[in-house]
């Protein structure tokens, strides 16, 4: 892989850094001016919202026009966001709506700068190459969602706020100066696309998908793990909490983020080819991992599971990327990424906001049919334990359909 890559890549992960470092904090800052924990919940869900809606239209405009410009054009829009937010704070400004319109914005701007990296990387990037790109972007990302929160809360306690916004804003001015002196060779605009209407796109973006059933099958794959995974997240502390400390918890959490980040440095070193084969296999081993959650389990294996679940994941999200990468034809590769990219944040935000009413109705199944629990045992939380076994029947139906489909 060319050094030019390398940094290319690195340069986009220290402007991320940035991003999720003045998110963190502003929440933060936000959430301690005003005491309202809806308000919290709101200012999370502004910075998903917008490009989950808006990435199909995002990846069609960047099939028609140049990558790298676009990328540039999405830095100096997030960081005019970023440079208005700190000025707003230096003048006292108090009025939460305005921070939060401003976060859409930077939102919708971060969303035009990494759909068009999604894309560029496929231009620039040889296929043999493809498998080490994305486990670096993956082990990137999982760094930044690691250190971004503890850097954000220690500056916000220290150095203030406004300390975190200039450490954004110069991100975005680095990457700015630095991307501007790259060349990219096979940046190239494809001239069908060039008087494509927005409707057109998408009908072509549908049939491109419907003809493609492993592509499409994969996607829901996919965007069902990600469901798991955001269920896991949130319902995994009420069982830890269960027989545990907080601060166990929070090792518990941290283990499972050491499985992530393994997962992406092994991908790194090896070579592979039979993506969906490889795909199907970690998945159902993360259904066994949700399988096993029926026995009464101590926190130790509770921190295995996590950290096997999480490894499993991380291998899962870059051979399904990389499978995407060299699978999705290169023109139509904006609109059909945009379009993954709100299936798959959709799944995330679904997987959240759906924890807490899907354990009641796993409650309300358990009382309904007393024989359930006796299946399953009245230990750690079995509503949850339950919920966890649909998950992992889900993902075998899905993994056997793909299977089949490969047969045919």
């Amino acid at each position: 892989m060319q050094n030019k890559i390398m940094l290319f890549i690195v340069i986009q992960l220290i402007s991320l850094f940035g991003t999720h470092l003045s998110d963190f904090a502003l929440g933060l800052y936000l959430y301690e001016k005003s005491g309202s924990l809806y308000l919290y919940s709101y200012f999370s869900m502004f910075i998903i919202l917008p490009e989950m809606l808006l990435s199909p239209i995002i990846g069609h405009y960047i099939d028609k026009f140049n990558k790298k410009q676009m990328i540039l054009i999405g830095h100096a829009g997030a960081g005019l966001a970023s440079i208005s937010i700190l000025l707003l704070l230096q003048n006292g400004y108090e009025n939460i709506y305005g921070y939060l319109g401003l976060i859409i914005l930077s939102s919708l701007f971060n969303a035009l700068v990494f759909a068009s990296f999604h894309v560029l990387i496929g231009d620039e990037v040889d296929k043999e190459y493809m498998n080490k790109a994305v486990s670096l972007i993956q082990l990137g990302f999982g760094v930044v969602m690691i250190i971004s929160p503890s850097v954000g809360a220690y500056l916000l306690d220290n150095q203030g706020i406004e300390a975190v916004f200039y450490i954004d804003i110069s991100t975005f001015c680095l990457a700015l100066l630095v991307i501007s002196t790259m060349n990219f060779f096979k940046n190239t605009k494809h001239k069908e696309n060039e008087e494509l209407h927005f409707i057109e796109g998408l009908k072509e973006s549908y049939h491109y998908l419907k003809n493609d059933k492993l592509l499409w099958l994969s996607l829901i794959l996919f965007g069902f793990l990600n469901f798991s995974m955001a269920q896991v997240t949130v319902l995994i502390t009420p069982i830890v909490l269960s027989i545990a400390t907080k601060s166990t918890l929070g090792v518990v959490m941290s283990i499972a983020g050491v499985g992530m980040l393994l997962g992406s440095t092994l991908l790194f070193f090896i070579k592979i080819k039979n993506y969906l084969y490889w795909i199907n296999l970690f998945a159902i081993l993360q259904a066994l991992i949700f399988v096993l959650s029926i026995f009464n389990i101590g926190v130790v294996t509770i921190a295995i599971g996590a950290f096997l679940f999480m490894f499993f994941s991380s291998l899962v999200g870059v051979l399904n990327y990389t499978y995407w990468q060299k699978r999705v034809e290169q023109k139509i590769k904006g609109r059909i990424f945009g379009f993954r990219r709100s299936i798959i944040m959709f799944s995330i935000m679904l997987g959240y906001m759906a924890s807490a009413p899907m354990s009641h109705l796993m409650q309300l199944l358990l009382d309904s049919f007393p024989f359930l629990l006796e299946v399953i045992g009245a230990y750690l939380h079995p509503e949850i334990r339950l919920l966890f076994m649909f998950n992992a029947f889900f993902i075998v139906i899905i993994v056997l359909v793909i299977h089949r489909k490969q047969k045919i």
